[in-house]
């Protein structure tokens, strides 16, 4: 049996940790904006899970040695390329 390493376990969590606030606003936004306490214990939901991600990677990465860094094309428009990507260095 394989066990979860540092690096398999990265960009999911931050892809989890920054991409989830923004859908949960979207929900909020079009579906419970109507019921105050429902839209609440969305907000409180997500920011709590991601908070646990936060506090995951902090875990993993403690003792870094080397930045880590995912980066890939978001949109592609002829010659243009605009990239987008994940940065985890000892300072963030």
């Amino acid at each position: 049996m394989t066990g979860f390493s540092a690096e398999t376990l990265t960009l999911p969590t931050v892809a989890l940790a920054t991409l989830l606030p923004f859908a949960a606003f979207v929900v909020i936004l079009l579906f419970t904006r109507s019921r105050p306490r429902l839209s609440a214990a969305v907000a409180v939901g997500v920011s709590s899970v991601s908070l646990a991600g936060t506090l995951v990677l902090l875990t993993l990465h403690w003792n870094m040695e080397k930045p880590v860094q995912h980066t890939d094309r978001w949109l592609v428009s002829g010659t243009i390329e605009i990239g987008m990507g994940y940065l985890l260095d000892p300072v963030s």
